[in-house]
């Protein structure tokens, strides 16, 4: 629902609980010219029922609904100081009435309320419209902090309880990572994070929400998507990583898997082999090892993310 329509109900809800001030002060004088001494409110909440809401702006609506309550306290005021006569069932029949209809209009503007901000952001009151596809770019506005860290352990990352290892029959010891050759199977990358993991015929297949598309040939792309892998190195639920992706007849799959990917560390810090250029520059960093024969626990960097300016760049030259 866009942002017009959502406020178009809110504003109606609004009115519906709101009768016309100008044409209920008109019913209510006429009846205290006619009848000044009657304690009867009937006509009083006649005059309320028969004045149509007018199209006016949700603040004035929410104003007539106060003000509605107050006029008619303030007229039962009145009467009781013209007439000391009134019965106590008539006293209490009238304020019943009275609260009755505050009542209503309250709660019909709590009803509005509750359905326009359920939707909205809770700051400023905007509702928050999730776009179901992600526009690509060609960068974003990196974050150029970098800190020497001894240990992938002492860094900050999303909790997860994904293990480092997916169990997939992967053998890395018959291929190695050449930077030229994953780039020139990469159609575009994902910067996404990883919702849900399963394995399926020796592979693992993820649910991704893509934060970043980077794709020269693609305009837009589904912001939760499918992604097939077959590396022994998981990809961790919760955690954000930058994955390069080769897609045939609609399937999308991790160009490399015989390294861990590249991966964002909460405050936008990038963990990765040191086959990456963009990356060489960067701290050597120890990495959990993932199996007995695994060797790049000891072949990690870590980078700024602005680096990633660089990979990009290459990836351009390489596939253009």
């Amino acid at each position: 629902m866009s942002n017009k329509q959502i406020n178009e109900k809110y504003i109606e809800a609004l009115e519906k609980s709101c009768p016309d001030m100008d044409k209920l002060w008109e019913k209510i004088s006429e009846r205290e010219s006619n009848e000044p001494e009657s304690s009867d409110i009937s006509p009083f909440t006649a005059a309320m029922a028969e004045c149509a809401a007018p199209k006016k702006h949700p603040l004035r609506a929410a104003a007539c609904i106060a003000a509605l309550f107050i006029a008619a306290i303030g007229l039962r005021g009145i009467q009781t100081n013209d007439s000391t006569q009134l019965e106590n069932s008539s006293k209490s029949d009238y304020y019943e009435n009275a609260l009755d209809e505050r009542d209503a209009g309250l709660a019909a503007e709590q009803e509005a309320e509750e359905n326009y901000f359920e939707n909205s952001d809770a700051e400023d009151g905007i509702p928050e419209q999730i776009e179901s596809t992600v526009t690509a770019v060609s960068s974003w506005n990196y974050s150029t902090h970098c800190e020497y860290a001894d240990s992938y352990e002492v860094l900050q990352f999303a909790p997860t309880d994904s293990p480092l290892a997916t169990g997939t029959p992967y053998d890395v010891d018959e291929e190695y990572f050449v930077e030229e050759n994953v780039l020139a199977e990469t159609d575009y990358f994902l910067d996404c994070r990883i919702i849900s993991a399963e394995e399926i015929d020796s592979a693992m297949r993820y649910v991704v929400e893509v934060i970043h598309f980077i794709s020269d040939d693609i305009s837009e792309t589904d912001r939760t998507a499918e992604i097939i892998s077959r590396s022994p190195y998981a990809l961790r639920t919760g955690r954000e990583y930058l994955l390069p992706i080769s897609e045939s007849e609609g399937e999308r799959t991790v160009a490399f898997g015989n390294a861990p990917q590249i991966e964002f560390t909460a405050d936008r810090q990038i963990v990765c082999h040191n086959g990456w250029e963009f990356a060489r520059d960067g701290a050597s960093i120890d990495y959990p090892q993932v199996y007995p024969d695994d060797f790049f626990f000891d072949r990690m960097n870590i980078t700024a993310e602005s680096s990633l300016d660089d990979l990009f760049e290459k990836w351009r030259r390489v596939t253009g």
